[in-house]
């Protein structure tokens, strides 16, 4: 399955959705009641410009890749704000069987699922849209989880998919 992208897309974003596209409580942008996963207006036409510009696919890695009922919610979301979702090309696999040393700090298990990724992959050119502090520190694009995926980190994102070789 090496270099399964390579024809089709040359660059692929790490999704992740808590903290990007769904803001946390709090956040003056937030709506008041987190429980139906409010996507953020913003972050969402941020993540369309990165595409646009682009041309990236997309990896999913946020937890939400674990829950069948999500798929759907996320899927339309994308949808909604002009995202084909055919641009999600897959997810890093779950690990958290393989990992019972790291399974109980989330940011390793990531960092590590992102890595496997990458690697197998053989990916050159890819960022990593996540609230997190992962340890691919060249790639991440780290966003505050009260705003989000905001004008600027768009830019930032488009800058490093754009020069990356």
């Amino acid at each position: 399955m090496k270099n399964s992208y390579k024809n089709r897309f040359e660059k692929i974003i790490f999704l992740d959705i808590d903290g990007v596209l769904v803001l946390y409580p709090g956040s003056q942008s937030h709506a008041a009641n987190n429980t139906n996963k409010v996507f953020s207006k913003c972050a969402m036409e941020n993540l369309k410009k990165i595409i646009d510009k682009t041309n990236a696919a997309i990896v999913m890695s946020s937890s939400w890749r674990l829950f069948r009922e999500y798929a759907g919610i996320y899927r339309n979301e994308l949808a909604k704000y002009g995202i084909d979702t055919a641009r999600i090309v897959g997810c890093t696999i779950n690990m958290a069987g393989d990992c019972k040393d790291i399974i109980a700090d989330p940011v390793l298990l990531r960092s590590h699922e992102i890595k496997d990724y990458v690697e197998r992959h053989e990916l050159k050119n890819y960022i990593i849209l996540d609230d997190f502090d992962l340890d691919d520190k060249e790639h991440l694009i780290k966003t505050n989880m009260h705003f989000g995926l905001t004008d600027e980190l768009a830019e930032l994102a488009i800058e490093s998919l754009l020069t990356t070789n």
